[in-house]
Order: C-alpha cells, then sequence, then structure tokens
C-alpha cells in the first residue's frame, strides 16, 4: 500500500468522530471536554453543548453520538488541524499543529490556489480567512473533503464544493514510496513512540501515568510502555519480545480479537437421526426378506436333487 492510500483509508476511519477544539486524537470523555473547557474557554459552550452528561440530559455516554457502539467508549477526538497532524504522522510525515503553521512551515511538494487543485491527488485542503489558514482538510481524490468541521459536525465527508476553500498543498513525501512506520523499541522517543502508545490506550491497554501526559501517552519508550506493548503482543498472536516492528504497528492500527485456544474440542458423540435409523432399519428387514426367499429357493433345489 502506497503512502497516499494508507492516509486515505485512516481519514475514512475517522468519519464520524467528535470535534472537540484542541482535542489531539484523545478518547472523548466529560472529563476531558472539561479540561478543553478550561484550556478553551471562548468554546466552553460550545465544547458542553455537545456533550448529553454535562448539559445533564445523560447519566452516562451510551447513548451518545460519539460513543463507539462496539467497545461502549467514546471516539477519538481531533479539531481539524490536529486531524490533518495525525493523519499525515500516521505515515511517518511531521505535521505541526495550527492551520496556519501547517501551511507556513510543512515542506510542500506542490501547492497552490484552491482553481489549480489536482482533482484526481490525496491532498491537503485550507481555507484562509483574513490573510490566516481558518481551516484545514483531507481532499481524497474523489471529489470529496474529510475535515473536522466543527463542534456540531463531527468529522465529516462532504464535497469538495461545499465549503470555501481557497488553497491546496501536496506534502514532500506522500507520493513517494510505500507506507512504513519506524522500527520502535525501548529508548526511543520520538512522535512515533507517542502514536504508538496512543494505540495501546485506545484498544484497551493502560500506560502509567507521566508528569506530560496523564494517559502515559509521553512518547517516551520506558519500562513501562515495554511491558504494555509486550502485554498487547502476546495477546494478539506475536512475538512478545516489545519491539514495535511492521507485524505489531499493523495489529495496533487495525486489533482483532485474541487468537482462540487452538487446541480443538473434543468431538460430541453424533445423535443418531431418528427418520434415518428407521430408513436404514427398513433396508435390512428387506435384505433380510431377501436372504431368505434365496435361501428358501436353495433348500427346494437342493431337495429336488436328493430326491431325483
Amino acid at each position: 500500500m502506497e503512502k497516499w492510500e494508507a492516509a486515505r483509508n485512516w481519514c475514512e476511519s475517522r468519519v464520524g468522530c467528535p470535534y472537540i477544539m484542541g482535542a489531539t486524537q484523545q478518547v472523548c470523555t466529560p472529563s476531558y471536554r472539561q479540561a478543553r473547557m478550561t484550556q478553551y474557554p471562548n468554546y466552553a459552550a460550545k465544547i458542553k453543548s455537545n456533550c448529553p452528561r454535562l448539559m445533564g440530559k445523560a447519566d452516562s455516554c451510551v447513548s451518545c453520538r460519539w460513543c463507539d457502539p462496539d467497545t461502549g467508549k467514546g471516539k477519538l477526538a481531533y479539531d481539524c488541524a490536529q486531524l490533518s497532524r495525525w493523519c499525515m504522522d500516521f505515515i511517518g510525515i511531521s505535521f505541526p499543529s495550527g492551520a496556519t503553521s501547517q501551511w507556513n512551515k510543512v515542506a510542500w511538494a506542490e501547492r497552490g490556489e484552491i482553481g489549480t487543485l489536482p482533482k484526481d491527488k490525496l491532498c491537503c485542503v485550507f481555507r484562509q480567512d483574513d490573510g490566516k489558514m481558518g481551516h484545514v482538510g483531507i481532499y481524497q481524490g474523489d471529489g470529496y473533503v474529510i475535515h473536522a468541521k466543527g463542534h456540531d459536525y463531527g468529522v465529516v465527508r462532504t464535497p469538495l464544493s461545499a465549503d470555501p476553500w481557497t488553497h491546496w498543498g501536496i506534502p514532500m513525501g506522500l507520493y513517494d514510496g510505500q507506507y512504513e512506520r519506524p522500527t520502535l523499541r525501548r529508548g526511543n522517543n520520538n512522535e512515533y513512540v507517542k502514536i504508538m502508545q496512543s494505540y495501546l490506550v485506545n484498544d484497551g491497554y493502560k500506560l502509567k501515568p507521566t508528569k506530560s501526559a496523564a494517559d502515559g501517552c509521553d512518547g517516551i519508550f520506558g519500562a513501562d510502555t515495554e511491558a504494555t506493548l509486550m502485554a498487547f503482543q502476546a495477546d494478539h498472536g506475536l512475538t512478545a519480545d516489545g519491539v514495535c516492528g511492521q507485524d505489531t504497528w499493523t495489529a495496533l492500527e487495525c486489533p482483532e480479537a485474541p487468537p482462540a485456544d487452538p487446541t480443538p474440542e473434543p468431538d460430541e458423540p453424533e445423535v443418531p437421526d431418528a427418520e434415518r435409523v428407521t430408513v436404514e432399519l427398513d433396508q435390512l428387514m428387506a435384505a433380510l426378506k431377501t436372504a431368505r426367499q434365496l435361501l428358501a429357493e436353495i433348500e427346494a433345489i437342493v431337495g429336488g436333487m436328493a430326491n431325483g
């Protein structure tokens, strides 16, 4: 799979996730929303209004549209620039936070005004407001854009023409080579480690809190991360060596249920089918009758020969 294909698939998997100002691919919970309300007071009302529990309308998150019905947990939350950042990080391209910073600081292979957009290629699209980039999304190369549109919408897939996009850009590396993650091991300290840690947490594994990250996703590959990764590997039928190679990356990104016990269950004795048994019995009785008739005929022939 090429990098742009992996990025497109990643975007598709995020449609339906919530938008929260400042959210950095963390699970949506009332407490996480409250923390962002404190961090971004100008958006506090919007952040609160999209949480039934904070609004006093529900006792749990189960019925919330931002809850994953398969896991019973909140979906991963983003704002627009964090969605594009994590999408590009997913395929190994570093993006800063903030739409304007992305436009100004990313190494672009190509970029331009929206009228020159290559309609058949995946790329980033921007909306310029008063000289700054006020919004960013990922154009899928098929006439549609996936973007974290706002608190009331979440991550959506909309036609390119539905929003006033003004610019586009293809980052360097997007169309160069195959998608492959770096191999990580204890002692590494980078964004890839943080991505790996976030997958572990999102897949239901817990990391010890650190000074910089309450959920343990601090980008530092220490003893706790190694032990947690080994537990994940063991649960998913991988070599539990604490090294995050390509097979482990694949399992983290597309987790499946732990493999079943290979020991086969003992076969249960077959229960005879009453109708089948009746048919077989009739066949046996018919065969016995035929045998008796043949025996009688043989005895008659033998008796005749003796009398003659």
